[in-house]
């Protein structure tokens, strides 16, 4: 995103929005109604025109929200609550920027006060852009899970390509503050270093993310802790609670994170048995397959086109 100098010599070293990439918000009322559609509407035409004209002059551009389009990592399930864009206006969204990729180098939000990240695909399942979404200054308790300490971010940014580099994040604990009537800000993590990232890219984000699903669940573990800025750090996130978050990053679409909680979660019930199932229960259904095994043949007259060998 371009910036251009104040030509006001009393403030040269400030900075200003061109006005083609600026547009005054106007005050909105607490219904919806027809000009509210029509306001709406205008945002859309005008973030669609100013991408096209970064596209045409080769410019790349950041986008800068509050709201992030997907859902919150922390709700468990598919409630309507969790749903900050309309499902019409979140894919329009997303539509947006698949358009646009080449020419968006971040997307930087807040709203939810954790600590997170989000990747958008292209028709082929291919990751072409990332969202950073930040934790709050403001902390937030709403319950463990949900709440957060204190924390801003430095970022870290080529300045001829616009491409981010890192960031570091520093952080407050308030138990600590709180009994030493002091605050004390420090570094938490740098960005690459924490998650062994070799670069902010929506590729390697998306290998990262894809180690949620794997054997190793310190990677998980490590996103977790940051995920609520080290609040309650100790609590567990397992099985539908890290698989709501997997969901959330990867499947910004509606019905996508839907289908995505629905199949995982069948993939997790097929493991669980194996991993967690009692030993009486283990050695019970042995007997029983034992059992069923040398009766079959009796039971069904024989095994016609039998793939499972049994005992």
């Amino acid at each position: 995103m371009r910036l251009d100098p104040d030509p006001d010599p009393r403030a040269s070293l400030s900075l200003r929005w061109p006005a083609e990439y600026f547009a005054e918000p106007k005050a909105s009322v607490s219904s919806i109604s027809a000009e509210d559609e029509l306001l709406a509407e205008q945002q859309w035409l005008w973030l669609e025109e100013v991408l096209t004209k970064s596209k045409e002059k080769q410019e790349t551009v950041y986008i800068v929200g509050h709201m992030p389009p997907g859902v919150d990592e922390r709700h468990l399930g598919t409630q309507h609550n969790q749903l900050t864009f309309t499902e019409r206006n979140n894919q329009r969204y997303l539509d947006m920027v698949r358009r646009f990729a080449p020419v968006i180098q971040g997307q930087f939000f807040g709203h939810l006060h954790s600590d997170t990240f989000r990747l958008i695909y292209d028709a082929k399942g291919n990751p072409i852009s990332w969202l950073m979404i930040a934790p709050s200054i403001v902390p937030r308790k709403a319950g463990i899970g949900s709440s957060n300490n204190p924390a801003l971010r430095l970022y870290k940014f080529d300045t001829g390509s616009g491409q981010v580099l890192d960031y570091t994040q520093f952080w407050l604990d308030l138990p600590l503050a709180n009994r030493a009537n002091e605050p004390t800000w420090q570094p938490e993590y740098n960005l690459t270093h924490y998650y062994a990232l070799p670069e902010i890219s929506a590729v390697a984000l998306h290998n990262f993310a894809e180690r949620f699903t794997g054997t190793d669940l310190s990677w998980f573990t490590r996103y977790h802790r940051a995920n609520a800025v080290r609040y309650h750090s100790g609590s567990a996130c397992p099985g539908l609670c890290m698989l709501n978050h997997y969901c959330a990053i990867t499947r910004l679409d509606y019905d996508e994170f839907r289908i995505c909680l629905e199949k995982e979660q069948l993939a997790l019930q097929g493991r669980a048995p194996a991993a967690l199932m009692p030993t009486s229960w283990s050695w019970l259904l042995g007997v029983l397959a034992v059992f069923y095994g040398l009766h079959a043949e009796r039971w069904s007259g024989g095994c016609n086109n039998c793939h499972i060998q049994r005992i």
